[in-house]
């Protein structure tokens, strides 16, 4: 595996357990946000295995567009979502409202963190087949 991937892979893997920490401690604004950044990591892994540098975007539905047909998901619809998790859960003055309206609950934050689980492992077994 390209030290590339292996970074990209890693900071990933590191964004899932603070997601996790974080919901633990109750503070599921920032599950969620380090679940969309284990998702976004993730992803952009798969560029530098298909010897590309990924694109300077946070944008999860960005991503999986330029990468159809190179991923392992069969259903990315549920990864759209994470979009709403890269702004809005870190500033006071965004959509969808402020503190503590419009924050993610801990449904959303569980919801978030297994599905970031689930992507991470996908592509790393994705990776490691060599597809």
């Amino acid at each position: 595996m390209r030290e590339e991937v292996k970074a990209w892979l890693r900071l990933a893997g590191d964004d899932l357990k603070l997601a996790e920490i974080a919901y633990k401690e109750g503070i599921y604004h920032l599950a969620c946000f380090h679940a969309q950044q284990c998702v976004e990591k993730s992803m952009k892994a798969l560029f530098y295995f298909r010897d590309e540098v990924p694109p300077k975007t946070h944008s999860i539905a960005k991503l999986v567009n330029m990468l159809q047909g190179y991923h392992p998901f069969s259903d990315t619809e549920p990864l759209l979502k994470f979009d709403l998790y890269y702004i809005p859960t870190r500033y006071p003055d965004t959509l969808p409202g402020a503190f503590p309206e419009g924050l993610p609950s801990k449904e959303d934050a569980e919801e978030a963190i297994n599905s970031a689980r689930e992507v991470f492992h996908s592509v790393l077994d994705y990776i490691k087949s060599g597809k």
